[in-house]
């Protein structure tokens, strides 16, 4: 049975916005990708110490914004798991249990440039090959700098995404939500429909 080209985007999505979707979207195009997997990281190491959404919360907001989409899917692998959410571990699993597919990890350039501190940095260029965007973090020739070091020392598959860069952040989104303002366009209606019937990102007075 021929496997399949499938892209994985993990993120806290507190909320997910356009950008993130866009950045999806632009690596099943160009990279002729099967199928994205959005992948709502449950206790993410990297966000230690700040408050984060629930998961419950996190992922249905992702479903809303990709419903309508037929290669956007939604995994609650990371519900199911105790502790930090690993990248190599999660990567692991998805090869495990469908070893026929080949896998596409999508990040963002500023990701990239700090994959060597995450855990277990060789097995996740093993088991992955690396789609990196660069979102304004950097030259192209930096960019081109890091994935030359990372693929003769890692023996990994990376290549960079031609991304148009949309200047939006989760952070953004929350302190717009957060002041009152409008996050039209910003992020789906339905998104900001469930941010609103759950009184999401809101300051308690």
């Amino acid at each position: 049975m021929a496997g399949k080209k499938i892209g994985i985007m993990g993120g806290t999505f507190d909320p997910i916005h356009i950008a993130h979707l866009r950045l999806a979207e632009t690596a099943y195009d160009f990279f002729h990708l099967d199928q994205v997997v959005f992948l709502p990281s449950s206790d993410p190491p990297h966000k230690a110490g700040r408050r984060i959404t629930c998961y419950e919360q996190r992922a249905e907001m992702v479903k809303a914004a990709i419903e309508n989409n037929p290669h956007f899917i939604c995994s609650d692998l990371e519900r199911m798991r105790t502790g930090y959410s690993y990248t190599s571990e999660t990567l692991e699993w998805f090869c495990r249990e469908n070893p026929e597919n080949t896998y596409y990890f999508i990040v963002g350039a500023d990701s990239l440039y700090y994959m060597e501190d995450w855990h277990e940095p060789e097995k996740i260029f093993r088991l992955a090959t690396i789609l990196a965007a660069n979102r304004g973090e950097g030259s192209e020739g930096l960019l081109a700098e890091k994935i030359a070091f990372l693929t003769e020392r890692y023996h990994g598959r990376i290549y960079p995404l031609q991304y148009v860069n949309l200047d939006i952040s989760s952070s953004m989104i929350r302190k717009l939500v957060a002041d009152r303002h409008s996050i039209r366009y910003y992020v789906p209606d339905k998104v900001i429909k469930y941010i609103q019937e759950n009184r999401l990102y809101i300051p308690i007075r």
